[in-house]
């Protein structure tokens, strides 16, 4: 943004199809420099080797009030684990086009889209965390 604003006006409507065009430039610039690094000199962006992988942490109990917690970490990634017991008579009915079923287990699982990389505003659960969140 800061090199095309030095040499365009982008509020300028003239120059909105320039502008465009100069970012689809810029932008496969950066891929190619990004493939050649992995391809050629064995280096991804963040500076890791591609045999490398992110250092692994994880930690257990944070949450006191919680049955279970866990935090996950690998790199700048980070997964929260929550775990609340309820009592043998605690379920939900599922009320389906058969009979209703006692679900007992519930997984609820957030994914912002931006976690892998993916734009756009967050909205409610998509297919992937509804299927992944169903596997109980």
């Amino acid at each position: 943004e800061e090199v095309v604003g030095h040499f365009l006006d982008e509020e300028d409507p003239e120059n909105e199809t320039l502008v465009k065009e100069v970012y689809a430039i810029l932008n496969d610039l950066i891929k190619e420099e990004v493939r050649r690094l992995i391809a050629d000199e064995k280096i991804r962006p963040d500076g890791r080797k591609v045999d490398e992988i992110r250092p692994l942490e994880s930690e257990v109990g944070l949450l006191p009030r919680a049955h279970g917690s866990g935090l996950f970490t690998r790199g700048q990634t980070q997964a929260l684990s929550v775990l609340t017991l309820g009592a043998l008579g605690d379920y939900q009915l599922i009320d389906g086009l058969g009979p209703e079923v006692e679900k007992r287990f519930m997984h609820h699982y957030n994914f912002p889209n931006f976690s892998v990389g993916e734009t756009g505003p967050v909205r409610a659960p998509g297919r992937r965390e509804i299927g992944h969140g169903a596997l109980g």
